[in-house]
């Protein structure tokens, strides 16, 4: 065949260019020149599929795509009618918002931490070992897989239900803040972090932005705990902008909008998923409920909470540092703070009511949270650190020193045990005294906070000075649980004040943060002090402390009961000193030491028929027989070693 018949003439090659326009896809790719012959020379010399620019599209479901593409354009235009409306509603005096649609819920499956000894890590353990040693074909593999996937633990939110008929959602009676204000409030947020998002459980604005973004304009379901989540922060936010007097309060009626965030919260942490699903917002949400319920001075709810939290984020695994790897930056570091703010809350409250902590640092090996390159945000992280660390002291002084494993020790040990908590207390305190705060957004508050460090300092020191033993029936009180006990004493006196100074904090505040939450160990020292070396000047002061908690006595029930219990103390030691009754122990001016018997062998001091005898015809009219008994359980129980619990308070049963 001639060259000339095998040639495409020019008129042919327009031709076939005029109706292939485009090259193929593989010539498009590679960007090179396609001869747009089917299949084209190039795809041929690579011996691939030549794919025509039509054959991909033609491939698409167009049919199928268009009715959702106009099923989510009617989802769009019904979402901007909602806002339309409700912002045509604000315009118009007197006109009710229409409600707006909440969005639907979804069930997640929940990956449940198992620990080393676990059946299934062990498990899995031993068939990953087995696979890499062994040859195996497709079928094994594909067996091997079969098995790790059975092996994982994997659950969802319908595993944490006794019926899967579940009555409605809380959230259908929750009723969303006005668009317009929660922009206002992100905006502010994110120019000015409230003190909230300077210290413990949250600093991340961006956060408090997504998780508004996806319940007011959702793209998928959303659970219970980001509502309550949202609700809780919010109502937080307001409350403090309410404080401060700060000029949205002009701009929006921002106590009415407070109280349907905390109408909505309580519908949502109240609800049997929060307190039973481990998801991070369900366990956000009970933190939240702890800070909110201490921040009211009802130390039994917190306490409660916190506790809900502390399961939940064992069965998480937030506890161990391996569950951190992997995930996006901004998340771990939230998560890392949720973690070691239920830890610190938690182990405070256990201290304060004599049990042991639900979190334990032999199981822990979580990394601290990231300090802030920001001069302004690093002395609140610094502090945050500086919180986790007492925090497991004071873990350590209840499970050394007052646990019932640790009351049956050797005192000998005991006695280095207090030494050495000792000096690892002296330690912090330097430690804390090195933050430098100069720079510090919210100053003010920043350096409130200093004092109720001090007092909380003072506390643990005294707690754990005032365990003493000297042998197993003698227990002594030496002269710097004294020191300690007054300085915490005048701690008080010093921090109460200063909270009113302020202009928007009050003792109330104080009150239900600190008076509350404060171990009762420094007064009862310094009762037991004043009684025994007959001290008018230890009188005046437990006098002055009864004084000042008498203006705060109504902040909550948990005040009221403890300045009652303070007030009779006090009653009692003045009528013990100028009747010249007997004494509690043997003093000895010297040393400025009290010993008294714990009642191992021999009838203890504190033994209710020893306080009645102290309590003789001279002294009981100073109180009546309920106090007299309230005293006698009180002192009794703390002699021993044993905790005074939730009936400090009046949360006995």
């Amino acid at each position: 065949m001639a060259d000339s018949d095998q040639e495409e003439t020019i008129h042919a090659r327009k031709q076939r260019l005029s109706l292939v326009p485009r090259a193929c896809e593989g010539c498009r790719l590679r960007k090179i020149r396609c001869d747009r012959s089917n299949p084209c020379s190039n795809c041929r010399s690579l011996k691939i599929a030549c794919q025509r620019p039509g054959d991909r599209a033609a491939c698409r479901p167009k049919s199928d795509r268009v009715p959702q593409l106009q099923e989510h354009v009617q989802r769009l235009e019904e979402r901007l009618r909602v806002v339309e409306d409700e912002l045509l509603s604000r315009k118009t005096p007197g006109a009710a918002p229409e409600p707006r649609p909440q969005p639907d819920f979804r069930t997640d499956t929940v990956a449940v931490y198992e620990g080393p000894s676990s059946f299934a890590t062990q498990s899995i353990q031993a068939t990953e070992a087995f696979h890499k040693t062994t040859y195996s074909d497709g079928n094994v593999d594909a067996s091997f897989r079969r098995l790790q996937d059975l092996l994982r633990p994997s659950t969802t939110s319908n595993d944490y239900r006794f019926s899967r008929n579940v009555g409605p959602q809380p959230a259908e009676q929750m009723t969303l803040l006005p668009v317009e204000l929660i922009l206002t409030v992100l905006r502010k947020v994110k120019v000015q972090p409230p003190v909230f998002l300077s210290s413990y459980l949250l600093n991340d604005a961006d956060w408090v932005e997504r998780i508004c973004q996806k319940i007011y304009f959702p793209t998928e379901a959303v659970s219970l705990g980001e509502l309550s989540s949202m609700h809780g922060v919010l109502y937080i936010f307001l409350r403090e902008f309410i404080l401060l007097r700060d000029p949205l309060c002009d701009a929006f009626d921002l106590k009415k909008h407070a109280e349907t965030c905390r109408k909505n919260f309580n519908l949502g942490i109240e609800s049997y998923e929060l307190l039973v699903v481990p998801r991070f917002e369900n366990i956000f949400a009970l933190a939240l409920g702890g800070i909110i319920s201490q921040d009211e001075g009802n130390p039994f709810l917190s306490s409660t909470m916190f506790g809900a939290a502390a399961r939940s984020l064992q069965l998480l695994g937030y506890h161990r540092e391996i569950m951190y790897l992997n995930r996006h930056a901004a998340n771990a570091r939230n998560m890392r703070r949720l973690f070691w703010t239920v830890y610190t809350f938690d182990r405070n409250v256990s201290l304060l009511m004599g049990r042991a902590s639900c979190l334990q640092d032999i199981e822990i090996d979580t990394s601290h949270p990231e300090l802030s390159a920001d001069p302004a945000a690093r002395p609140w992280d610094e502090s945050f650190i500086m919180g986790i660390k007492m925090a497991r002291l004071q873990g350590q002084i209840y499970s050394r020193l007052y646990s019932t494993a640790a009351l049956a020790g050797d005192p000998a040990e005991r006695a280095q045990h207090i030494r050495e908590l000792a000096t690892e207390l002296h330690q912090w305190f330097s430690e804390l005294k090195e933050i430098d705060g100069s720079q510090v957004n919210h100053p003010q508050i920043y350096q409130l906070s200093r004092k109720n460090w001090d007092i909380l300092y003072y506390s643990s020191l005294t707690s754990t000075l005032r365990a003493s033993s000297a042998s197993g029936s003698e227990s002594e009180i030496n002269s710097d649980c004294f020191k300690a006990a007054r300085l915490a004493l005048h701690g008080h006196l010093d921090c109460m004040p200063a909270y009113d100074e302020t202009g928007y904090l009050s003792s109330v505040e104080y009150a239900n943060w600190m008076l509350a939450s404060s171990s009762f160990t420094p007064f009862l020292v310094i009762f037991l002090h004043a009684t025994s070396a007959t001290s008018w000047s230890d009188l005046e002061l437990l006098d002055q402390v009864v004084s000042s908690m008498e203006r705060i006595r109504s902040a909550s029930r948990a005040c009221e009961r403890l300045y009652q219990i303070c007030a009779t103390f006090a009653r009692l030691a003045r009528g013990l000193m100028q009747t010249h009754s007997s004494r509690f122990g043997i003093y000895t001016d010297e040393d400025d030491t009290l010993r008294f018997f714990n009642g191992v062998g021999q009838t203890s001091i504190f033994h209710p028929e020893s306080i009645q005898g102290i309590l003789d015809s001279e002294t009981v009219d100073y109180l009546t027989a309920a106090e007299a008994d309230d005293m006698t359980s009180i002192l009794g129980n703390w002699a021993s070693g044993q905790p005074l619990g939730m009936d400090l308070f009046g949360f006995s049963e």
